[in-house]
């Protein structure tokens, strides 16, 4: 029942990726303080997924776990519709995200499980994709109608109502309770494995440059004149590239090597980001969004794929969470609070694209020459 539970969580994401930081912006934060916000899930990114993940592993029940994180997220997310200063904001965020960042790593853990045994990773997650797709092509199009400036409540409520749904689906997860109890010994040799290594090192650089998409794509647009109706329809060509590149994953994975992949991904990313900095046109901003298959599909697919091998079975959550802390975490912190400054300094989010795009060639070169000497091997019978 994963693929239900994806579809309603990404419903939430598809409000909170691309409306919520104008939302904030639009409630008079400067960019500075929308960045600050965005940034509190990464801090806790850097530990609080950890002790869920360690926990989930020791009592085998991930999907309780998965449970109490969903419900943890959508009832203090429900403050959000009433709280409006930075201080109150601060707050509830932190409360939401103390539930909220374990999410991902878990249900990625689930899915892995099932990999495994046979099914196929990326066309279990796509209908995660198909579900922003579809919230976007409707949401986008009922915000710009009701064009409100200063910070339209449908946003937090319908954020409350899409998480509520996610908890409900959730409940009819079921995880593998018979694999062994890791030890703490186990963690020692996982972070000695040079192939785990080498991922937590440049999916952190990667992701730092992915954070002017996932922040500030929205008010870059914005401040360009474009309407959530385009904004909207720009994250919809994003995730269309995504969901082809997670179906095919599979098909991908079988003809060339995860270092490639990699490599394709952070390259594509690099001109990605350096052209949306660039252009001014409406239609080439919206079409290069269709780079988000190579950028997010392809990346997320190959690094989870890396992580099926190097993860030995006791620790798939620790190791799936331990993961996303150095992503999610570290590569979210530095981004945000980057491009918020460039941002406020320069009175644009466009120089941020440029950098990030620049920044790309260090996981690109990494990908070509040590990727290369400890790229993990595939075993063909498993459906990542």
């Amino acid at each position: 029942m994963l693929r239900p539970f994806y579809f309603c969580y990404f419903l939430a994401m598809a409000v909170a990726l691309p409306f919520f930081p104008l939302y904030l912006r639009d409630l008079g934060l400067t960019g500075q303080q929308v960045s600050v916000v965005m940034s509190i899930a990464p801090f806790l990114h850097l530990g609080v997924p950890l002790w869920w993940g360690w926990v989930a592993d020791r009592t085998r029940r991930t999907d309780r776990l998965l449970q109490l994180a969903c419900l943890g997220s959508f009832v203090f997310y429900g403050p959000l519709i009433f709280v409006r200063s930075m201080p109150a904001l601060m707050v509830v965020v932190a409360a939401h995200q103390a539930f909220a960042v374990a999410i991902s790593g878990l249900s990625d853990t689930l899915a892995l499980d099932r990999a495994r045994h046979g099914e196929d990773y990326g066309r279990i997650r796509v209908w995660g994709s198909v579900s922003f797709m579809l919230a976007c092509l409707l949401i986008a199009p009922v915000l710009a109608a009701r064009g409100q400036r200063h910070g339209d409540p449908l946003v937090p409520i319908l954020m409350t109502a899409f998480l509520g749904l996610t908890f409900l689906s959730s409940l009819t997860v079921r995880s593998n309770a018979s694999r062994e109890r890791p030890h703490a010994r186990d963690v020692s040799v996982l972070l000695a494995d040079r192939r785990f290594l080498f991922l937590i090192v440049v999916a952190p650089v990667h992701w730092a440059c992915c954070s002017p998409y996932h922040a500030f794509f929205g008010i870059l647009l914005r401040d360009r004149g474009l309407s959530e109706t385009t904004i909207g329809h720009a994250f919809v060509v994003s995730v269309v590239g995504e969901m082809l590149a997670l179906y095919f994953f599979r098909t991908l994975r079988e003809r060339f090597s995860l270092p490639t992949l990699l490599a394709v991904s952070f390259g594509a990313s690099a001109l990605r980001f350096v052209f949306t900095g660039l252009a001014v046109s409406p239609a080439w901003l919206v079409g290069l969004q269709a780079a988000h298959a190579l950028t997010f599909g392809l990346y997320w697919g190959a690094a989870l794929a890396w992580l099926a091998e190097c993860v030995p079975p006791q620790l798939r959550a620790t190791g799936q969470t331990l993961y996303t802390a150095c992503t999610l975490g570290i590569g979210n912190i530095v981004g945000m609070l980057g491009t918020g400054v460039i941002y406020d300094r320069t009175g644009s989010a466009a120089p941020a694209y440029v950098l990030a795009g620049c920044l790309e060639i260090v996981p690109l070169v990494l990908a070509l020459s040590v990727g290369r000497r400890l790229a993990p091997r595939y075993d063909f019978s498993r459906g990542l």
